[in-house]
């Protein structure tokens, strides 16, 4: 049998950039343009691309069981703000751990977020290094996640919005919400309070973020 060599290439994805892709075994006139939004999710090019569990904690949540949940979420002191020359609309890291009241695994199917009434939907995790000083994409982790029994867990997730930005100054009313596989949606709200100074200093991150051409991120306080 003769041997088959691959070629491989080195394949360097850039946010926002269209890739065009053609296939020997269709016709040459038809091609196929994905967007690539971010790392980990690239999509067939359409005017808002949807998310699945953001539309199913929607569903679930106009329509709420009376019935006290067990579970518990606490959300962490900050609401990280990030900047990024390549991205537009709103990216924020939220950390937050949550706690199984029950028996058995508790899964965790994914998660979501209001902020000013406009969504945010789930990019990835991420994780610190260098002390806390630094933070990374954590590409190792993905949902769907297991809480053990009479357990708890901590994440750090990213959530975003592509077209709009939701952070403006006043008491901004946010929300973190979390699709269990029992298809329960367990949800704790935040304030984020935004004055002057902050506006100031998220311009200011922008614009060093611009000019490093790297994308850079502050914490700022939250009450919930």
């Amino acid at each position: 049998m003769e041997n088959i060599a691959l070629k491989i290439q080195k394949f360097i994805l850039k946010i926002g950039s269209i890739l065009k892709i053609n296939s020997d075994n269709v016709d040459k006139s038809k091609k196929i343009e994905y967007k690539i939004y971010n790392p980990v999710f690239i999509s067939p090019i359409q005017p808002n691309p949807k998310d699945l569990i953001t539309d199913e904690i929607k569903k679930l949540s106009s329509n709420p069981t009376k019935q006290k949940s067990v579970h518990k979420i606490v959300l962490g002191n900050y609401l990280g703000i990030v900047t990024d020359p390549n991205l537009s609309g709103t990216t924020v890291n939220i950390e937050f751990a949550i706690s199984n009241g029950k028996s058995y695994p508790l899964v965790i199917k994914g998660v979501s977020g209001e902020l000013q009434g406009g969504e945010l939907n789930f990019k990835g995790f991420f994780k610190f290094f260098d002390e806390g000083r630094q933070r990374i994409p954590d590409l190792t982790r993905r949902f769907p996640t297991l809480v053990a029994s009479n357990g708890a867990d901590r994440l750090e997730v990213i959530l975003e919005n592509l077209d709009k930005e939701l952070i403006t100054k006043g008491d901004l009313e946010g929300k973190l919400l979390v699709l269990t596989g029992e298809n329960e949606v367990i949800q704790e709200e935040f304030i984020l309070s935004v004055d002057d100074s902050m506006i100031k200093l998220i311009k200011d991150t922008k614009d060093l973020s611009k000019r490093k051409g790297i994308p850079l991120v502050f914490d700022a306080m939250i009450k919930s």
